[in-house]
């Protein structure tokens, strides 16, 4: 994207970043912003050989299924790499869904995945990121479950300027 960190991406550089889209799918995957959606049933259902009444209202927990080793392999650690094409078209489309799916799915998906390539793109070329002091690895990381998944005190990290390539040399 070029050597000057303050000249933003187009479109078409954003675009071609895979590896951040995978990081950020992957990022998702593990902590998605909604971590519970609920639904009404619009008619009688079987599942499982249940019956579903008409009305009832049912819930899926979008961190556990994302969680799920039914459907990812060593859910719990951090991998971009279950991003790739040939690792998705293995899986159930219905089992990530961080935006919700189907006919109610969120219509800022495109452009909130826009918002993140470019804010995060944006900052690690002006900042190397590092650990900060009380959270060391994903598994120091604190949060609540609500409406949304909320980030609880202490989830620190440190950014420090990277230098410019002119005075590197």
């Amino acid at each position: 994207m070029g050597d000057d960190p303050s000249i933003p991406p187009t479109y078409a550089q954003l675009q071609e970043l895979e590896l951040l889209t995978r990081v950020i799918k992957e990022t998702l995957r593990l902590f998605p912003p909604g971590d519970f959606l609920a639904r009404t049933s619009p008619k009688d259902l079987q599942i499982a050989g249940y019956t579903i009444p008409a009305g009832a209202t049912l819930s899926v927990c979008i961190y556990a299924m994302h969680r799920d080793p039914k459907y990812w392999k060593n859910p719990h650690d951090f991998d971009p790499d279950r991003f790739l094409p040939e690792e998705i078209s293995k899986r159930n489309p219905n089992c990530y869904i961080p935006f919700s799916s189907g006919p109610r799915n969120c219509l800022g998906y495109k452009y909130a995945m826009l918002q993140m390539k470019t804010t995060i793109s944006t900052i690690i070329r002006r900042f190397h990121i590092i650990p900060g002091d009380t959270c060391k690895t994903m598994a120091d990381t604190r949060f609540e479950f609500g409406t949304t998944l909320i980030p609880l005190q202490g989830n620190d990290i440190k950014l420090v300027h990277r230098l410019p390539k002119t005075l590197v040399s």
